[in-house]
């Protein structure tokens, strides 16, 4: 080892600075996200330097966990490292979260906003819109509702059911017996739509292989 270095350390070590890192923070704009390696580029936009950096990354290491994905355009907090490799540390607006585990071979994710008018979306569209339980702006929509028009219809066949009783036929003189006078007047209408019973502004599916 040369002098400089031995000199180099001994000055670190006076100073309580050997092996230590340094950390800045700086404001940047996200100008590119690559999904797949799981960084992103960004334009620093406060200070004195205007250079891109590249290659932020956006989780640990490029395997299993948690990954944010910025949305392009939108500004982040990036701490550069002596030591380490940049990474974002806040976001402002986010594009989609993912949670990847290799050791099943999928994939699973949340996107924000995905068209622009305020849908998000769990995994794929495959199943649809998300269940709606009840509607509290709208007393026809829902699960809850559809579910309790159907007891209340098959509550009132049995109720009419244990009160029927059938006339007395006359078997020497055979005739037509008229209509039982307990009927079911009510029925389920309209028939249930999907968007009685399922938001359309948040769907959900199976998870994506990696």
């Amino acid at each position: 080892m040369s002098k400089e270095k031995d000199i180099e350390k001994a000055v670190q070590r006076l100073a309580g600075t050997y092996l230590k890192d340094i950390v800045e923070l700086v404001i940047c704009n996200v100008t590119s996200v690559d999904k797949d390696n799981r960084v992103c580029d960004c334009t620093p936009i406060g200070g004195n330097a205007a250079t891109l950096i590249p290659s932020v990354q956006l989780c640990a290491e490029n395997s299993d966990g948690l990954v944010v994905f910025p949305k392009v355009g939108s500004t982040v907090i990036v701490a550069l490292s002596i030591r380490n490799n940049a990474f974002i540390q806040f976001f402002s607006e986010i594009d989609q979260m993912v949670i990847y585990n290799n050791i099943n071979g999928t994939a699973f994710y949340y996107n924000f906003n995905i068209d622009g008018n305020g849908l998000q979306q769990f995994n794929s569209d495959t199943y649809g819109g998300l269940p709606i339980v009840k509607d509290t702006d709208d007393s026809n929509k829902g699960l809850l509702k559809k579910i309790n028009n159907l007891e209340n219809l098959l509550n009132g066949f049995i109720n009419l059911y244990n009160l029927h009783t059938h006339p007395y036929i006359n078997i020497s003189t055979p005739s037509n017996t008229s209509p039982t006078s307990s009927t079911e007047s009510n029925n389920i209408n309209p028939i249930t739509a999907e968007s009685d019973i399922t938001d359309s502004y948040i769907t959900h599916g199976k998870p994506q292989n990696i």
